[in-house]
């Protein structure tokens, strides 16, 4: 009999490749989910697509042409060179990365990623505030929770318009804290390579044309695949009837779109703090599209996947606390979830 040293077995061990048994396993139970579940997946795809054609892409699609011409011609410089200080003071980012901030809190995922890696492919910025700026500058659109949110699910504009500064807020929150933890030491001043820009405006725009259109087809491809998931696995939630709480916040853990919806039809007050947490998240679907932007650059996501868990309870505990604070015709008069009616 072989005796196994510790050192050797920690050695095979380290071998294993856990990552590719855990994407291996998940994809052999999204394809037994989505047999069993056929018919209804199939319906959730149509739905996918119909987001798509009717909000996914008449609210993203044209950001998404607009930042990339932003950043490639350099005028992101410009745009960010007018938040340069607090920037610099509060995130050590430069002009360039505070672009991309600005760009992913008005427009939403995936434009902030898209603004960050086209930084770093033109020399602007380094990997490590590439990185920084993942964890602060992905957020839903301002479009999606004012309009889609709050007018459509919530009924209440101002309501969504309080969801979107929340969402902005705690982000902002994260920036600060992720710097504390990736710069550690003292950051030297982020050095902005100027590159000239040769290329004609008419050749930046068809680019950037292309280059979008490219984008847009992931996107919408994470949605409609998270839709059909999303529709399999609440047929089979079904059997074991859970409750609608912890539906909300499974569906809205894969995709955003299904679990807001969820989220907002709560009872007993937790609808709100539900939506800001689910909104912090942001979803597996969001996040798997911000992978594909930043594939092949050697950026670590392990800051990106922590600030988001933590953007998620900021939020959460934020609206906790709005909810002592908005008045009640803000707020559907509901009561909070500790019990006690909100005044």
């Amino acid at each position: 009999m072989t005796v196994q040293y510790p050192g050797k077995l920690t050695a095979r061990l380290a071998e294993i490749p856990y990552g590719k048994i855990m994407l291996a396993t998940l994809s052999l139970f999204s394809m037994l989910l989505m047999l069993k579940n056929c018919d209804i997946a199939i319906e959730y795809m149509k739905n996918g697509l119909l987001l798509c054609a009717r909000t996914v892409i008449p609210s993203l699609f044209p950001f998404m042409v607009i930042s990339e011409i932003i950043v490639s011609s350099g005028a992101g410089e410009y745009v960010g060179s007018l938040v340069a200080k607090p920037a610099r003071w509060l995130f050590n980012i430069s002009p360039s990365g505070a672009c991309a901030v600005f760009l992913g809190a008005v427009c939403g995922f995936p434009v902030g990623a898209r603004s960050a890696v086209q930084a770093l492919d033109n020399g602007f910025i380094d990997k490590t505030e590439c990185a920084h700026l993942l964890t602060f500058s992905n957020n839903p659109s301002s479009a999606f929770i004012i309009s889609a949110v709050g007018a459509s699910l919530l009924g209440n504009r101002t309501l969504g318009l309080v969801l979107w500064l929340l969402t902005v807020i705690t982000s902002l929150i994260c920036g600060f804290v992720m710097r504390l933890i990736l710069y550690r030491t003292s950051r030297a001043k982020p050095k902005v390579t100027t590159k000239a820009h040769t290329v004609s405006g008419v050749s930046t725009f068809t680019k950037a044309l292309t280059s979008s259109t490219g984008a847009m087809l992931t996107v919408c491809a994470y949605v409609v695949f998270f839709s059909a998931f999303i529709g399999a696995l609440g047929s089979a939630l079904e059997t074991v009837t859970p409750s609608p709480t912890v539906k909300a916040l499974l569906f809205s853990f894969f995709e955003l779109s299904s679990g807001a919806s969820l989220c907002s039809e709560l009872e007993g007050g937790a609808s709100l703090p539900a939506l800001a947490a689910a909104l912090g998240w942001s979803g597996i679907s969001v996040h798997c599209q911000i992978i594909t932007v930043c594939e092949g650059r050697g950026v670590s996501f392990r800051p990106y996947f922590f600030a988001k868990l933590l953007q998620a309870l900021l939020s959460l505990v934020g609206m906790l606390l709005l909810l002592h604070i908005l008045p009640p015709e803000l707020t559907g008069g509901v009561e909070s979830i500790f019990g006690s009616p909100l005044s």
